[in-house]
C-alpha cells in the first residue's frame, strides 16, 4: 500500500462546469430561504399588532369620579339610532344601565340632574337633586323615541342647569352611541364645566339599512291592472350594501330581488305587480335584517281602484288622423291622470251598441241626427247616466243639426 502508485487527477471541463453551477445555485437558494424566513418572522410579529383594537371596559369608560362637592348633569341619548342592537341588547338599554351605574357610583351628597335627548329635550328631574330614589326611578321609566334627537339643545339645557350651581365641580356626561358623521361636536362654553363622553357602542361599526318609503302608481303600459312599486332604501352605514335582499308583499302576492347601495347613500328598487281591480290591499316591503330591525320593513296600503271610464262617440271617423273628429281629443285624454289612476277611454261610432251605465264621462262628438245614439232609448239612458253623476260633453261639427 505504501509503494502503490496514486492516480493522477485530470481536470474534466464538463464536470467542472457542473460543479461551479451547483455552487452558484446553492448560494441563490440559500439567500432566497433567508429572505423568506425574515418575511415570515415579520408577518408573525405583526399579527398581534393587526389584531389589536381599542377596548373599553367598564373600568376605563370616560366617566366622572365620585365627588361630594359636585353637580353633574347626565344627558341620555334617546334617539332612534339608540335602538340598534349590539350583542343581543339595544344600545338604549346599555345607556340606561350606564346612567343607573353613574347615579349609584357618585357621592351621596352630589347633586345630579337627568336630561333625555329627544327631538325636544326633556328634563327627567325638576333640576339638580341628591334624591337617589327619584333619580333611579326616572332612569327606569325612560323610553327611547322614534325620532332624531337634538343633542345640541340637550347639552345647552344641561349647561344652563349647571350655571345656577354653586358647587366646586360642575360636570356633564353624555351617554350616547355618537353615531353618524353629522353627530354634533359639543364643548361647554364655560371652561369651568368638565365634559365626559360615555360611548355605549364602544366604537363598534354597526350596520343600519332602512326602507324610507314606497311609491305606488299605475303601470297599465306594462300590463292590465298592473302597478309600479318604487321602494327606496337608505344605507346609513359606512360600508356599501352589496346584493341586499329586498322583498315586496301585497296581499298574498310576493316579489323579491336584490339592491346595491353605496355608503351613506340611497337607492330605489322597482317592482311591477298585477292586482285585482277595485280592492284596498295591505302591502309590506322588507329588507334583510341588520343591527336596527325596526326600520327594516315598511307597511303601506294600496287601492287598486282604476281611473274613471270615459266614452267617446266619434261622429266623423277617418283613417287620416288629423281629419278624424276625436283624434286630438283621445290623445289629450291619454295623458290625463287622476288620483285613482289614468283615464280609461273607449271610442265607438254612433251606431255601435254600448252600455252607457258603466261610464263616468260621455263625449258626443259631431253626432248626426238620426243615429242610434241619439234615439229615444239612448236619450233616456243619457238622462239616467247624468242623474247618476256622469258628465256629458257635446261638441258640434259638420254633421250636427242644431234644429234636430
Amino acid at each position: 500500500l505504501i509503494g502503490r502508485q496514486r492516480a493522477t487527477p485530470h481536470p474534466f471541463a464538463a464536470i467542472s462546469l457542473l460543479l461551479r453551477a451547483e455552487r452558484r445555485v446553492a448560494r441563490r437558494i440559500e439567500l432566497g430561504n433567508l429572505v423568506l424566513l425574515t418575511l415570515r418572522t415579520l408577518a408573525t410579529a405583526l399579527v398581534p399588532i393587526i389584531l389589536a383594537r381599542p377596548h373599553a371596559s367598564a373600568a376605563d369608560i370616560d366617566r366622572p369620579p365620585p365627588a361630594s362637592d359636585a353637580s353633574t348633569v347626565i344627558v341620555i341619548d334617546a334617539s332612534f339610532s339608540m335602538q340598534m342592537r349590539l350583542r343581543g341588547t339595544t344600545l338604549f338599554e346599555v345607556a340606561r344601565g350606564r346612567a343607573t351605574d353613574l347615579v349609584r357610583e357618585m357621592g351621596e351628597a352630589e347633586e345630579i340632574a337627568l336630561i333625555a335627548a329627544r327631538k325636544v329635550p326633556e328634563r327627567l328631574t325638576p333640576g339638580l337633586t341628591a334624591d337617589r330614589a327619584l333619580l333611579l326611578a326616572s332612569v327606569g321609566k325612560l323610553g327611547a323615541s322614534s325620532e332624531r334627537a337634538d343633542i345640541a339643545a340637550a347639552m345647552a339645557d344641561a349647561e344652563s342647569l349647571l350655571q345656577a350651581s354653586t358647587r366646586a365641580s360642575r360636570r356633564v356626561v353624555l351617554v350616547s352611541d355618537f353615531a353618524g358623521p353629522d353627530f354634533p361636536e359639543w364643548a361647554p362654553s364655560d371652561p369651568a364645566i368638565t365634559f365626559y363622553r360615555a360611548d355605549v357602542a364602544r366604537g363598534a361599526r354597526l350596520r343600519n339599512r332602512a326602507i324610507t318609503g314606497v311609491r305606488v302608481r299605475p303601470a297599465f303600459d306594462v300590463g292590465a291592472n298592473t302597478f309600479h312599486f318604487a321602494v327606496t332604501v337608505a344605507n346609513h352605514s359606512d360600508e356599501p350594501a352589496r346584493s341586499l335582499a329586498i322583498r315586496l308583499t301585497v296581499d298574498t302576492k310576493e316579489l323579491s330581488g336584490t339592491i346595491e347601495i353605496g355608503p351613506r347613500a340611497e337607492a330605489t328598487k322597482d317592482f311591477h305587480l298585477a292586482l285585482p281591480q277595485g280592492e284596498v290591499l295591505a302591502g309590506r316591503a322588507s329588507i334583510a335584517p341588520d343591527d336596527l330591525p325596526l326600520d327594516d320593513s315598511f307597511s303601506f296600503v294600496v287601492s287598486s281602484n282604476l281611473g274613471p271610464r270615459v266614452l267617446v262617440v266619434n261622429g266623423a271617423p277617418s283613417t287620416i288622423p288629423h281629419r278624424d273628429e276625436v283624434h286630438y281629443l283621445t290623445r289629450a285624454l291619454r295623458v290625463v291622470s287622476t288620483p285613482q289612476g289614468p283615464l280609461r277611454t273607449t271610442v265607438v261610432t254612433p251606431d255601435e251598441p254600448v252600455d252607457l251605465a258603466g261610464f263616468d264621462v260621455i263625449f258626443l262628438c259631431n253626432i248626426a241626427a238620426g243615429t242610434a245614439v241619439l234615439g229615444d232609448l239612448r236619450v233616456r239612458e243619457l238622462e239616467a247616466a247624468i242623474r247618476r253623476g256622469a258628465g256629458l260633453v257635446v261638441t258640434v261639427g259638420a254633421n250636427t243639426n242644431a234644429k234636430t
